[in-house]
């Protein structure tokens, strides 16, 4: 039964002209509201502010919606086409105004990797009212307004009609105001990618094409035969892979708080602040655990070939990875895989996701039951895992006051946020300082300890939060993470590093060395320990 409105709407058809012109307008003043705001900031900072340029740039967006939607609305396809843009355009725009973020090809990569628990932390009250407002609203006015076609040829003599007005209209704007569009476009590359509903409907159908309609690539061995030096594989080995910890907010980086408290009573070897392979997880940890480089790393190439992981199995290490985040993103594909339950009945979970505890408990276990090779252990912890990073750390842990107690952290003041954040980073060293304890437990094990984060996160810098921005635009400190490690025999702490070849490149080859692996794919250059 529909309500008296709809039927209302119905009854009054608009001529597809009118409401071409309504899309654009649509567009226009809600779904690119983060360029605006954007936009708005960085010329401010250039000092270009002229109220007529910000009014050329209201003209330039709508007609590009105007083009956009002449080309989209058709009889029976051009309504379904542009719903579900608009159920995509409303979160888009939330995400980017609140938190700043681009939805370019990794950040629709990492969306379609995220599980259930992952997705729901983003969940908050003014998100969903903004998708109910700007989402399923405009949705509902759009499937009942009833549009009114001519006859062919004069629809399409319309449509070029007002596509050409358009483009004359732009034409227009760039003789006035091409430099200011220049020199801004030119200097800030992020306001193209705010552009809705252009960059999301871009890199989704890039997606979809690489994922669905491409065949994927032969599996590739890198190496069928590595081997083991015995004297110098360790019995165990643990890494810890980290969530979202930016190396700006561990003490051991010079950070005022004590976020490594915990670690502190243990000889740790800390590295210089490492260069991160990409801004988002589902970048990141597929490169880093790869033997591509930042600079060549192709994620269906990485997919299909071998990994540290498996590298590290066929010369005879018996590789587990225990998952208490949002899984491995096809790095353990090929090894046993334990994923951390989340029952509400422990009192380390919630029923959603658990507290990194659980992953001190897992090793435990582990290592209770006696191997007849040496062992490789990954671990991914939730660490610090935004927005809701309240949630990672139990209330005794909740040092730096006042927090932030809520998804929608940009209703909170920066210092709370990064009050939360440092509290997670504060837990997260606890977590590792019971992992070190653990294997100190058994002095009968040649044992090592590896701690390294796959991205890092911005708090509120430049109106930035959270992670995923394109890797040439991102801030340091979404690319620039922790790397420690412990031994209970190994490399000597005075060992030289150079801290400028620190990076996520590193990472695998220096696995093998510390594992005693030999292969052919090992490269002595980015091993470093190599010569220690």
């Amino acid at each position: 039964m529909r309500f008296k409105w709809f039927n209302a709407l119905r009854e009054r058809p608009l001529q597809s002209h009118w409401m071409i012109a309504l899309l654009a307008l649509l567009y226009t003043g809600i779904y690119n509201l983060p360029f605006f705001k954007r936009l708005i900031q960085v010329s401010s900072e250039d000092g270009i502010l002229p109220v007529g340029f910000l009014l050329a740039a209201v003209g330039l967006i709508f007609c590009l919606q105007m083009v956009l939607f002449s080309l989209l609305l058709w009889p029976k396809i051009g309504k379904g086409l542009i719903v579900i843009t608009t159920l995509l355009a409303a979160p888009v725009m939330y995400a980017g105004w609140a938190y700043g973020t681009l939805f370019n090809y990794d950040m629709i990569e990492n969306i379609m990797q995220t599980n259930q628990a992952e997705a729901s932390s983003y969940f908050s009250l003014s998100a969903t009212l903004v998708f109910l407002l700007t989402g399923l609203l405009p949705v509902v006015w759009i499937m009942n307004q009833r549009v009114q076609y001519r006859r062919w040829y004069k629809e399409l003599a319309m449509r070029i009609g007002m596509i050409a007005a358009a483009a004359i209209s732009l034409w227009g704007i760039a003789q006035f105001y091409y430099q200011d569009f220049a020199i801004t476009g030119r200097n800030h590359t992020e306001l193209r990618r705010l552009l809705s509903p252009f960059e999301f409907s871009k890199s989704t159908i890039k997606y979809v094409r690489a994922n669905y309609f491409i065949d994927p690539t032969p599996f590739s061995v890198l190496d069928e035969s590595p081997t083991l030096d015995p004297q110098q594989a360790p019995d165990v080995m643990v890494l810890m892979l980290g969530e979202t910890a930016r190396a700006q907010n561990m003490a051991y980086y010079g950070y005022g708080r004590n976020t490594n408290e915990y670690t502190a009573k243990h000889t740790m070897r800390v590295l210089p602040p490492t260069q991160s392979c990409g801004t988002a997880t589902a970048v990141s940890v597929p490169c880093m655990f790869s033997f591509l480089s930042r600079s060549n790393y192709d994620a269906d190439i990485a997919q299909n070939q071998d990994n540290i992981l498996d590298i590290a199995q066929r010369a005879g290490f018996a590789v587990s990875w225990i998952d208490d985040d949002g899984g491995c993103k096809g790095v353990c594909a090929r090894v046993p895989t334990i994923t951390v339950p989340v029952d509400a009945s422990d009192p380390l979970c919630d029923g959603h996701t658990c507290f990194d505890e659980v992953l001190v408990r897992e090793l435990q276990q582990v290592l209770a039951t006696p191997s007849e090779k040496p062992r490789l252990i990954v671990m991914h912890m939730i660490g610090s895992h935004g927005p809701t990073y309240y949630k990672r750390y139990p209330a005794d842990f909740a040092r730096f006051l006042p927090d932030c107690p809520r998804a929608d952290i940009q209703h909170c003041s920066q210092q709370e946020i990064i009050n939360s954040y440092d509290n997670t980073l504060l837990y997260t060293d606890f977590v590792l300082s019971g992992i070190i304890d653990t294997l100190a437990a058994h002095p009968q094990l040649n044992s090592q300890f590896v701690y390294i984060s796959d991205h890092g996160e911005s708090l509120g810098e430049d109106n930035y939060y959270l992670h995923g921005l394109p890797y040439d635009m991102a801030p340091e400190v979404q690319k620039r993470v922790p790397w420690y490690l412990w031994q209970n025999q190994g490399v000597s702490p005075d060992c030289p590093v150079d801290a400028a070849t620190i990076s996520h490149d590193n990472l695998s080859h220096t696995l093998l060395g510390l594992l005693g692996v030999q292969s052919s794919v090992y490269d002595p250059a980015l091993d470093l320990f190599n010569g220690c």
